[in-house]
């Protein structure tokens, strides 16, 4: 049973990555994805989180799209997966701040 399913990952993992073209257009989806996310780093967090912490913030979504852009050229499925993992935490972070924190608009 493992077997049947290695293989099976195997064949899908090798169809992904062998097609370059639609590797390198989900990977600018993913940087383009990073550069909306701005909203919730950079817009959002200037409203409702004190200054020393949006600071915080923005490093985050600098380092982020950084990544993203290094990683579209030899690994564009993890600069597709940047955003979509990114923008939920940071969304987390804030509400926590939110609960916790007293961070309101």
């Amino acid at each position: 049973m493992s077997t049947q399913r290695n293989e099976t990952t195997d064949r899908l993992y090798a169809r992904l990555s062998g097609n370059s073209t639609l590797a390198h257009v989900a990977g600018a989806a993913g940087i383009g994805g990073q550069i909306a996310a701005a909203y919730w780093f950079l817009l959002l967090p200037g409203l409702v989180v004190p200054s020393p912490e949006n600071y915080l913030f923005f490093s985050a979504w600098a380092v982020l799209l950084v990544a993203a852009i290094a990683w579209w050229r030899h690994h564009p499925w993890r600069s597709f997966l940047v955003p979509i993992v990114s923008v939920p935490a940071v969304v987390l972070v804030l509400d926590l701040g939110e609960r916790f924190l007293g961070w309101a608009p």
